[in-house]
């Protein structure tokens, strides 16, 4: 796998964790979800986060890199 195609599939799945975690939060109720609503909010946001931090420290790493 090169950099470039890593680079364009940790885009777009990241992407879609995010809609998926907005998707859960227009939808499930926290006030009568049981623990499979929250266990999905939870993990679709750690998975979101996960993969915009990654993207964010090669980004970071790559411009320290260039210097």
């Amino acid at each position: 796998m090169t950099l470039r195609s890593y680079l364009i599939l940790m885009i777009s799945l990241t992407s879609v964790c995010w809609l998926l975690w907005l998707l859960i939060l227009n939808i499930i109720d926290p006030e009568v979800t049981n623990w499979i609503g929250f266990s999905l909010f939870y993990s679709s946001l750690f998975l979101s986060i996960l993969g915009a931090a990654s993207i964010f420290g090669f980004v970071i790493r790559f411009i320290a890199m260039k210097q």
